[in-house]
């Protein structure tokens, strides 16, 4: 243990001399949740919705025909009750639920007031409000089609676990993995590789440290910093944009925790390939930064890319992880809700240790 913690220390003094990328590291993360919280736009479309559909008519199935007949939505489940409507929302499987109700072709006939409820995942604050538009265009539509007098129509709209539809609490946890592969990642890789630029690594593996030694005690100052700078943007989210953590705080730590060895790793890995701190980052960005920017569902919606890509997506450990803060902090569900994720998550983490530690191992003679 005296050893490690010196290995520790001397990692911390080289964090601390260079204080620009210390406060980048530490303070970069809440001015990203600033832009990123007031900025950010995209479109949304192929929205998932199941139907339960209590009145099951040629009228009402002509409703949901007029749904599933437009880019804007993707028809997934017929359901036949309640029951299951709130685990395929918080699952990401739906973003709407369709509720037909008893009469529905009765009252349509009759001319009798009519209602259908909607029940609209809102925990992406754009898919939620660009829904609940494209839902009263279609029922328009449906209502000059039957001639049915507008004004007889009563909505009855319901979203769910972001109500106020406020952009930031959507793009917190992808912010979270984002600023953690830029902490884990690039930082790890470039620590690494330094040593060998500068030949201090032929000094510590001349020493009594063992190699194991040497590789824990670098990361671990780094590891804490993903910790500390993950927390950060949960409090200035908390504080600036009143975005609480509905789910539990030890699951949270633990998936945080999981992300953070992931990251870890993969900066290993990246030294292991690299001979120069410049070929060290570019390779970080080109593996982590970017596919988790542009991969991981963090800014664009997946189910709107190409199938391709989507399958490409299932190769980037922080669609994973994103999927799970939003489960965890925005609808405050637990582990059924998310294991297979978390499952994936550690499986793609242990892969990545194994080959990291494998390469490490080989390069530096070990």
């Amino acid at each position: 243990m005296n050893r490690l913690r010196g290995i520790i220390k001397k990692e911390i003094i080289e964090i601390m001399r260079d204080k620009r990328t210390l406060g980048l590291l530490i303070f970069f993360p809440s001015f990203l949740l600033f832009l990123f919280g007031f900025a950010l736009n995209y479109d949304i479309k192929n929205i998932d919705f199941a139907v339960l559909d209590y009145d099951n008519s040629a009228i009402s199935r002509q409703l949901i025909e007029k749904f599933s007949a437009t880019d804007f939505f993707n028809f997934k489940y017929k359901l036949y009750s309640t029951n299951s409507i709130d685990k395929l929302i918080a699952e990401e499987k739906i973003k709407l639920a369709i509720i037909v109700p008893y009469n529905f072709s009765e009252n349509i006939k009759t001319g009798k007031p009519y209602s259908i409820e909607f029940l609209i995942d809102a925990s992406n604050p754009l898919v939620g409000s660009v829904t609940s538009g494209y839902i009263m265009r279609i029922l328009n539509l449906f209502s000059f089609d039957n001639k049915v007098v507008p004004h007889f129509l009563t909505l009855q709209e319901k979203t769910l676990y972001n109500p106020e539809m406020d952009s930031t609490k959507f793009l917190m946890p992808g912010l979270i993995g984002y600023i953690l592969m830029i902490v884990t990642v690039i930082a790890t890789s470039m620590s690494l590789v330094k040593e060998v630029e500068k030949y201090t690594m032929e000094q510590l593996k001349i020493s009594k440290l063992h190699p194991l030694e040497i590789i824990i005690g670098k990361l671990i100052p780094y590891f804490v910093i993903s910790l500390l700078t993950s927390f950060l943007i949960l409090i200035t989210g908390k504080v600036f944009f009143e975005i609480n953590v509905e789910g539990s705080w030890l699951l949270l730590t633990l998936v945080i925790m999981l992300f953070a060895i992931c990251g870890l790793s993969m900066g290993l890995f990246i030294s292991t390939i690299a001979e120069t701190q410049l070929i060290a980052f570019i390779i970080a960005i080109m593996m982590s930064v970017l596919p988790t920017f542009l991969l991981s569902g963090f800014v664009f919606p997946i189910e709107n890319m190409p199938k391709l890509i989507q399958y490409v997506t299932y190769f980037i450990p922080a669609k994973y992880f994103i999927n799970m803060l939003r489960i965890i902090i925005l609808k405050g569900k637990g582990v059924p809700y998310f294991y297979k994720d978390f499952v994936i998550l550690s499986l793609m983490t242990l892969g990545i240790i194994l080959v990291s530690a494998k390469r490490l191992k080989q390069k530096l003679g070990f």
